[in-house]
């Protein structure tokens, strides 16, 4: 088997390095081991395979067989050895290969990369120039801005000063105000307290009166009825009349233009037509037919009931005041079950108010110190009103809603309440059936709504206390026809 000079050199080198440590004396020479890679059949003159010679300057000494082995076997791992070490050279030069052909890869994209970022950088030059300039712009721009707003905290630290100068004005003289209206206001709660003591004797007296009217009114209704109860006995006593006067009947059947109205003339406005009552009837009429106001004056009634539920109510009771000042008008508030509300004396206005006009309507129904409550919220409108009722000799007292309405009602007892229909959340509705249940009812003058509604009427009687007050149509047209004939139609009330 032949082998290159370089591997016998290197296992030489081995076989060497292999003896060294044995530790053979100094007079022994080397060893000179035939080469195992040769041939090892030696020539028949030689000595066997099993006897290596061992070289030296004597002659040649056989090596023993086990050190042969071991030698033979030494050389076969440092074969194995060279041949990994040879094997892992070229895996290692391989991966060195492979590394220097990625690196040379990635530096071309690097040059790549770099030349597309210088070209990048020449085109953003301008823009970095322009991104200096407006740095520029900026940092002046906020130089001017701390400017300003020095100037802007100087000025309001002197705008502060001057107000806090006219504040402190402004409070001496509120408190200088304040005083004199202080000043006022005990100078008129004195005199307050001294109207207050004023009107309690004046209530005082006014119920003395109240009370002597009421005697006087019962001995006016024993009068009436004994007076009736005389003319009734002399028509029964008087002759009938001859048949040879026919001239007479005529005049007996056709009521004279200025016959006075009686008890028994009674008309009712309503769309509801069972108002019969025991012995008696009323004449119905809708409140919305064309012609109600010359059916109510041919009817000469001694008043006009109308129910403020029945649709178009309120209308046709200020068609009848404007066509008759002196019809008596009453009104009620008619539930779905039948039954009515009965309200005392009714008047109606409409805005914007005629204070003027509305006097003359209550003249009928007061006189000087009559109590006059109104409930509205239009107050330079009430104020006027105020004024002219005042003038008139009236005491009034004024409420924004239903209530302030209700607590003044049983300190006050008014004679006449006027009250504006227009009121939020319907005040007015609610106020007008807290009335009826009153003892006596007042006089109601109603300011009527432009959206006022029939439903809301018959809603007022939502309140059970105020419902228990209602009675049936025939027994409340059966009472005001028991009342006498002033009663009925509304006899003015001499005071408070």
């Amino acid at each position: 088997m032949a082998v290159s000079a370089a591997a016998r050199r290197s296992l030489d080198e081995a076989q060497a390095q292999a003896l060294a440590p044995t530790g053979a004396p100094p007079q022994a020479r080397p060893v000179a081991l035939a080469d195992p890679l040769l041939d090892l059949d030696p020539p028949a003159s030689e000595p066997s395979a099993d006897a290596p010679v061992v070289a030296g300057d004597g002659p040649a000494v056989q090596a023993p067989p086990s050190e042969v082995a071991r030698l033979i076997a030494d050389r076969d791992r440092l074969l194995s050895q060279v041949a990994s070490q040879l094997a892992e050279r070229a895996r290692v030069a391989a991966a060195l290969a492979a590394e220097v052909d990625r690196l040379r890869g990635i530096l071309e994209v690097t040059e790549a990369t770099c030349a597309r970022l210088a070209a990048d950088l020449e085109k953003a030059r301008p823009a970095a120039a322009r991104v200096e300039a407006l740095e520029g712009s900026l940092a002046a721009a906020m130089e001017e801005r701390d400017r300003l707003i020095a100037a802007l905290e100087r000025a309001e630290a002197a705008g502060a000063e001057k107000e806090a100068r006219a504040a402190a004005a402004a409070q001496a003289q509120a408190r200088t105000a304040l005083g004199q209206a202080e000043h006022v206001i005990a100078g008129l709660e004195e005199q307050l307290a001294a109207s207050r003591a004023h009107v309690e004797q004046l209530e005082a007296r006014c119920r003395e009166a109240e009370a002597e009217r009421a005697r006087l009114e019962g001995l006016l209704a024993d009068a009436e009825r004994r007076a009736a109860a005389l003319e009734a006995g002399r028509a029964e006593r008087a002759p009938a009349p001859e048949p040879a006067k026919p001239a007479a009947a005529p005049a007996a059947s056709a009521p004279a233009p200025g016959r006075a109205r009686t008890a028994a003339a009674v008309v009712v406005l309503d769309v509801e037509r069972d108002w019969a009552a025991d012995g008696a009837s009323a004449t119905v009429l809708d409140p919305s037919e064309t012609d109600l106001v010359a059916r109510v004056a041919a009817s000469a009634p001694v008043c006009v009931l109308a129910n403020l539920a029945a649709p178009g109510a309120l209308a046709a009771l200020g068609a009848l005041r404007a066509a008759d000042p002196t019809l008596a008008l009453r009104g009620c508030i008619g539930s779905a079950d039948g039954r009515v509300l009965m309200l005392g004396s009714i008047e109606v206005a409409t805005h914007p108010l005629d204070p003027p006009r509305i006097v003359a309507a209550l003249a009928p129904h007061a006189a000087r110190g009559t109590k006059v409550l109104t409930a509205g919220t239009h107050a330079d409108d009430f104020m006027a009103l105020r004024q002219a009722l005042l003038q008139a000799g009236m005491v009034v007292s004024m409420v924004w809603d239903a209530k302030q309405a209700d607590d003044l009602l049983e300190m006050v007892r008014p004679a006449i309440v006027i009250v504006d229909l227009a009121m939020p959340r319907r005040d007015g509705y609610a106020l007008l059936a807290r009335l009826a249940t009153l003892a006596p009812v007042p006089t109601i003058c109603l300011i009527a709504d432009d959206a006022a509604a029939a439903d809301a009427f018959a809603a007022s009687l939502a309140d059970p206390a105020v419902l228990q007050q209602a009675r049936p149509r025939p027994r409340a047209l059966a009472d005001l026809l028991a009342l006498p004939a002033r009663a009925a139609g509304g006899t003015p009330k001499s005071g408070a």
